[in-house]
């Protein structure tokens, strides 16, 4: 849930800080999108990566991290900067992020005996979709940030 919250907050700066529309702001981010849906296509023709998470797992991880300090570094990516820093930093981040989750779900599913997938999945799809009922609390409170400032 790594680029929601990122996701979240930069579209923010972007409306906020920068003053750009929402339109522009969700143009901005739209690299964040289309890597997912690359990633997420891609990682089904090779199976292997999502079946071997204790390699997996680490390098997707630093990805993320990766994609993380680049927004860190990045200086508000004002012109050039956004393509140097930010929109790297998105494709980097997005990839890893796409393949911690798909493969997480998938193992999650695999550690239950045959018979109880079915748990196995809903469980999955329980912890990884009530991490955005946080979100909303993330949303509320910049939006209260927004508000006082």
């Amino acid at each position: 849930m790594w680029m929601a919250c990122a996701q979240l907050r930069i579209a923010s700066y972007f409306q906020v800080a920068l003053g750009n529309s929402a339109i522009l702001a969700a143009v901005k981010l739209l690299p964040m999108g289309i890597t997912a849906l690359i990633v997420g296509v891609g990682s089904q023709a090779a199976p292997w990566l999502i079946t071997r998470p204790r390699y997996v797992q680490p390098v997707s991880s630093v990805l993320c991290f990766a994609g993380s300090m680049l927004f860190a570094f990045s200086g508000g990516g004002h012109g050039n900067d956004y393509w140097k820093f930010l929109f790297t930093g998105q494709v980097i981040g997005t990839a890893g992020a796409m393949l911690v989750f798909i493969s997480m779900n998938t193992n999650i599913i695999q550690s239950f005996p045959l018979e109880f997938a079915g748990v196995g999945g809903a469980f999955s799809q329980v912890l990884f979709q009530g991490t955005f009922f946080f979100e909303v609390f993330q949303f509320a409170i910049i939006t209260n940030v927004q508000l006082v400032e």
